[in-house]
């Protein structure tokens, strides 16, 4: 499976998970917004580990701004860092 693949299929997870507990807490039992701020806090660890196969660098890397990087949950198709196509396995792609 691709990087891009892997941030698409995380994301779609991420956000049933947080729907289903934020509803949960809503209708069932307050109880049910621990577990969901647990998975707030632990998406960035998560999506963290999904990396470009051509550099490494994890795909929520969004670039620098005035030399301070920026980690974000956008989904992109293109490697932030080498332009590696995401949507490729390793050694397919041409740096840009």
């Amino acid at each position: 499976m691709t990087a891009y693949k892997k941030n698409l299929l995380a994301w779609a997870l991420i956000m049933a998970v947080g729907v289903a507990l934020g509803l949960a807490a809503v209708y069932v039992t307050s109880w049910f917004l621990v577990p969901f701020f647990a998975v707030v806090v632990s998406v960035r660890f998560v999506l963290n580990r999904i990396t470009c196969p051509n550099c490494g660098t994890p795909v929520t890397y969004q670039g620098e701004f005035r030399g301070i990087a920026i980690w974000g949950g956008f989904i992109r198709r293109h490697c932030q860092k080498c332009g590696f196509d995401l949507n490729q396995q390793r050694g397919l792609g041409i740096r840009s």
